[in-house]
């Protein structure tokens, strides 16, 4: 790993002659190395933390008495647009 970094698992198994399986063990359990994964973050500003606050206590207060998890839709959905915006569900 420390010649190829960036090499795959499978490419490192084929190099050193050990199974995938025993390759993916020993950079996980012994050198406590993991694959990259893409973060989205959202910036907060300073006009955000009242608006946040707000929120959390409509919620607090709404949450029993209106049954609002049973009014709340989820959904597996996943859309891909043609224009370039990313869906950031689709990292998941």
């Amino acid at each position: 790993m420390d010649d190829g970094p960036r090499a795959s698992l499978r490419v490192l198994s084929q190099s050193t002659g050990v199974s995938f399986g025993t390759c993916q063990k020993i950079v996980k359990k012994d050198l406590h190395l993991f694959p990259y994964r893409l973060t989205c973050v959202q910036e907060l500003f300073e006009v955000d933390y009242p608006r946040r606050v707000t929120f959390c206590r409509w919620f607090l207060q709404n949450f029993y008495d209106n049954d609002l998890l049973d009014k709340t839709f989820f959904t597996d959905e996943a859309w891909f647009y043609l224009n370039g915006y990313v869906n950031s569900q689709n990292w998941r």
